[in-house]
Parts: C-alpha cells; sequence; structure tokens
C-alpha cells in the first residue's frame, strides 16, 4: 500500500473511473480526482502490483473527523483483503490523530454497509442520496 499522489491519479486516471463506476450515486471526473482536499495528500491510499491499480481511497481532514469520500476496490480482487487493508488504515490514522472516521454510503450498497457496520460505524443520519456513518475513538 502507498500514499495516493497525484502523479499516480494521473497515471491510472481511466482505471480509477473505470473501477468507480460501480458505487451508486456521485460521479468523479478527473478534477475530482485532483482537488487538493484538506490533507487529502497525506491521508488517501491506494495499491498497486504489477502495475495494475487494484484498490485504492480517497480521505480529507475535516477537523474533527477523517472523511471517506470513496474507496473502491477493482472486481477481480474483491474479497482478497485489499478493501480490508484501506479501512484499517483510515481507522488508524484518525485514532491516531483523535479524529472521528467518517463516510456516506448508497443505501443500496448492502454490503458496504455491512463491512462498515462490522467495524462498529454507526449510522447517524442521511441526505439526499447517502446514508451518513461514524467511528468515534
Amino acid at each position: 500500500m502507498e500514499l495516493l499522489t497525484k502523479n499516480i491519479i494521473s497515471q491510472y486516471i481511466n482505471d480509477m473511473i473505470s473501477m468507480s463506476k460501480q458505487l451508486q450515486g456521485d460521479y468523479w471526473t478527473l478534477e475530482h480526482y485532483q482537488s487538493d482536499m484538506n490533507r487529502k495528500w497525506e491521508l488517501s491510499y491506494c495499491e498497486i502490483k504489477d502495475k495494475q491499480l487494484l484498490a485504492f481511497m480517497i480521505v480529507s481532514d475535516k477537523g474533527i473527523s477523517h472523511h471517506l469520500h470513496r474507496i473502491v476496490v477493482h472486481e477481480n480482487f474483491k474479497g482478497k483483503g485489499v478493501g480490508k487493508k484501506l479501512i484499517q488504515t483510515f481507522m488508524t490514522n484518525a485514532k491516531k490523530e483523535e479524529r472521528q472516521a467518517t463516510l456516506k454510503v448508497h443505501p443500496s450498497n448492502k454490503q458496504a454497509i455491512d463491512v462498515y457496520e462490522h467495524y462498529g460505524f454507526v449510522k447517524e443520519g442521511s441526505d439526499k442520496e447517502n446514508l451518513t456513518y461514524s467511528l468515534k475513538f
């Protein structure tokens, strides 16, 4: 696992956009991926093996929380522990800095909801399209 950088995004942008099509809700363009969110380049990670992007997550610092904007695992690598590593890194970083871990998930994404709840995330509410979850340390 390595930090997600602007260079990696430039190199793998087509893969990232293609992989993200499995997500419900918002669609991200190149500008979304390259945007400078607060501490994004310190908190976002990816997994690359043999020059193939296996998974990535984009996280920013929202003051009282680290917020998971996007986590995507390539279809061929689901169930192999890659996503688990990313989620654990997300939680570890938030806990180390005494921040909450927050995220949004589409209500139809039952598999992701089960994973987040397994790790102790609690549903806090919802907005127009997504459920909001948090984990307090």
